[in-house]
């Protein structure tokens, strides 16, 4: 009986490949405005870290983060011309990136 083993792997959430089912889409937007940042995995309950121009994204009166199943989120508050940058999404190997522009008020 020697080498009769089922080869089936065991299900387990660890095995399942996470993937992103919707991806980060870019924000363009004024100052002063919010900006939210959206993004769906195949799999809930992964946790995620979001990055701010490369800097980890802590949560403040004028930034706001969420998972809700499946669905991750990152919010920005009275937003300043040189938020402009990079928001990206890391979650297990999985990364997720897109652009944050914010305009300048056109006044007069």
């Amino acid at each position: 009986v020697l080498g009769h083993h089922s080869s089936a792997p065991s299900p387990s959430l660890a095995a399942q490949k996470v993937s992103i089912r919707r991806p980060l889409a870019d924000v363009e937007t004024f100052e002063k405005q919010t900006a939210t940042f959206l993004l769906e995995l195949s799999h809930a309950g992964v946790p995620g870290v979001w990055t701010h121009g490369g800097v980890r994204v802590k949560p403040s009166a004028t930034c706001r983060v969420s998972a809700t199943g499946c669905t991750h989120s990152l919010t920005l508050e009275g937003l300043a011309l040189e938020d402009s940058g990079t928001i990206t999404f890391t979650a297990d190997t999985l990364r997720c990136s897109a652009r944050l522009l914010v305009r300048g008020t056109a006044l007069g």
